[in-house]
């Protein structure tokens, strides 16, 4: 997987004063997929990060809080989490939950819509990466499929 840099890095703040910090990749006017990255990673993970200027999707990974550049949040719950998304004012869009992420994309407001990818272990040879590329690339597509969304 090529690693590529963010296109936009900020922070966003939330009516209890509190910012979540978000990296993007790919075309600000693209379809927006939000990505709810795993456990011991931050929105630097721009999963599928690679594919997205050629899909045309706006990928938006988010520091969950207290990871990363997020402010904490004692005692949160899931449903806390949805409440952090559904602030954001962002369009429908689709969610994608990498690993231990998944959770917290299937509680975001639109994450009975959505995909999660389960992590698995690091490919060995030359074709299962090329075979991970497209799968990623898939995963991404499928996530903004209108036959999925509706």
């Amino acid at each position: 997987m090529e690693v590529v840099e963010p296109a936009r890095l900020g922070l966003v703040g939330l009516s209890d004063g509190r910012k979540l910090a978000w990296a993007e990749w790919g075309p600000a006017g693209g379809s927006p997929v939000l990505l709810c990255p795993g456990a011991a990673t931050s929105r630097w993970l721009g999963f599928g990060a690679d594919v997205v200027d050629r899909l045309g999707i706006r990928l938006i990974s988010l520091d969950r809080p207290g990871l990363g550049a997020s402010d904490p949040a004692p005692g949160r719950t899931l449903d806390d989490w949805a409440r952090d998304v559904a602030e954001l004012g962002l369009p429908d869009l689709a969610v994608i939950g990498y690993s231990a992420g998944g959770p917290f994309a299937l509680a975001s407001p639109w994450g009975a819509r959505s995909g999660v990818l389960t992590r698995r272990p690091p490919p060995r040879r030359t074709e299962e990466t090329t075979v991970g590329s497209a799968a990623r690339a898939a995963a991404v597509r499928d996530a903004v499929s209108p036959a999925r969304r509706g």
